[in-house]
């Protein structure tokens, strides 16, 4: 308690450690975040899908995987509502055991997609320059899916008659798919590595089954012949229009959501604290001030928070370059003032140790009050004061 030729001085500020400043801003971000991602999809989505008709988008893109032939519809009649691709769902039985029938259902999905589909005519000419015949189309499908003729390496698939020109795939009059002509060996190599079929025993053959299916998925010698064909629908003009406005969908989603997460956590919340502290402030101790050391205005509050909700918002544009350059400036001040205190002209100060009142006309009351009781109680004496 400090004197002057007057009165006692009551009035006591101490700044907020930078240390607890840190991890009041680390508190923040991860309220932040919370909220962020609590309005992302709820907050949001209906407003787009009003303004947007973003479920209709998602609905035609869905639509679209199912006519490709290489997505699965979980909406008829299991208990997931979205498309997705082909996987163990379709691949194994009701034991979990992959099948020998279970290449079939990559073989079929391909060749329907590639030659059959309504993408059929754009997806090919990724391939051939001019319009194939079908016996071309075998062949590529043979040698470049199939991989029939490459080394041993991925000797897998067959023809009896050994025929490459062979149709892999065998129709009805409508272009239904009937059946295979392509077999699997007995004994197949894949990667250098032996694998022989053990008879109709599932659980006995899981190894050689999986190996058969590897063709179709992504190793370490080749890409996946059924992930080039996903690929190749994404590269589609239909759905690479749609997949592209989803995407611009989804940026706005999430720059809404940052303004939505920001404005209530910035700019709202801190309104209530008469000291202007974010929920990480609170926790750590750390309040508000003017830079004359009295109470903060509302105003104030509100300046330096629209300053922040900015910079956070700019912040994901820039990779928080700007926040960082911001940090540094609190580091490297006196009174570790950021930017936003500047141009709130406000102070952050730890509030456990520190004393401050409403205003100059407050502060002077009180301490004429206190100096008068401390000399009526003898505690001073006139030449002390």
């Amino acid at each position: 308690m400090s004197m002057n030729d007057k009165s006692i001085e009551i009035r006591d500020i101490v700044y907020a450690p930078l240390v607890r400043r840190v991890f009041s801003f680390i508190i923040d971000i991860i309220f932040f975040a919370l909220l962020f991602l609590a309005t992302f999809l709820p907050a949001t989505e209906g407003l787009f899908d009003y303004g947007f008709n973003t479920m209709g988008v998602l609905n035609e893109t869905m639509r679209l995987q199912v006519k490709s032939g290489l997505f699965i519809d979980r909406s008829v009649n299991q208990d997931a509502t979205s498309v997705t691709n082909i996987s163990s769902l379709e691949l194994t039985n009701e034991n979990g055991y992959f099948t020998f029938e279970g290449y079939e259902t990559y073989i079929k999905a391909i060749y329907y997609f590639y030659f059959l589909s309504d993408f059929s005519n754009e997806v090919t000419s990724f391939y051939f320059d001019t319009n194939p015949t079908l016996t071309e189309k075998n062949k590529w499908f043979n040698e470049n899916v199939l991989l029939i003729g490459w080394d041993k390496d991925f000797d897998v698939f067959y023809y009896e008659n050994n025929d490459i020109y062979s149709a892999p795939i065998n129709l009805s009059e409508d272009n239904q798919i009937l059946s295979l002509n392509v077999k699997v060996k007995n004994d197949i190599i894949f990667n250098g590595i032996s694998y022989h079929r053990n008879g109709d025993n599932l659980e006995n053959n899981q190894e050689y089954i999986v190996n058969v299916l590897k063709i179709f998925t992504d190793t370490d010698n080749l890409n996946g012949t059924y992930h080039i064909a996903c690929n190749n629908l994404a590269r589609t003009s239909s759905y690479s229009s749609l997949y592209k406005s989803l995407e611009r969908i989804s940026r706005y989603e999430a720059y809404i959501s940052i303004a939505i997460g920001a404005t209530v956590y910035f700019l709202i919340i801190p309104l209530f604290f008469k000291n202007g502290e974010t929920l990480g402030m609170k926790m750590t101790g750390i309040g508000l001030v003017n830079t004359l050391g009295y109470q903060i205005a509302k105003k104030q509050v509100f300046a330096k928070y629209l300053f922040i909700s900015i910079e956070i918002y700019i912040g994901f544009f820039t990779m928080f370059l700007f926040y960082l350059v911001d940090y540094l400036l609190i580091v490297f001040t006196k009174k570790h003032r950021s930017i936003s205190d500047y141009i709130s002209a406000s102070l952050m100060i730890d509030t456990k140790n520190s004393v401050w009142f409403l205003d100059k006309k407050t502060e002077d009351m009180l301490t004429k009050q206190v100096t008068e009781n401390l000399r009526s109680a003898g505690v001073l004496d006139r030449k002390e004061l």
